[in-house]
């Protein structure tokens, strides 16, 4: 299950990062040993497998669209 977290309440901070590359991690996969997180790339090369094992799975692609600017 994709959980979408409401504008309010961001699970990922801006410098988590995929836990396969140093990409800006835009996903967390929540397992029961732990979470881990993963860009965009990565989360989909393995979403088939994370949709059978994972407890929830936070998406925060939404946060690539923001201005960096409007950050500071």
């Amino acid at each position: 299950m994709v959980v979408e977290a409401p504008e309010t309440m961001k699970v990922i901070s801006a410098h988590d990062r995929c836990d396969r590359c140093i990409a800006k991690a835009v996903y967390m996969v929540v397992f029961n040993n732990g979470d881990l997180y993963f860009c965009a790339h990565h989360f989909r090369e393995h979403e088939d497998s994370f949709m059978e094992v994972a407890l929830d799975i936070f998406d925060e692609t939404d946060e690539v669209l923001v201005n960096p600017e409007s950050l500071e």
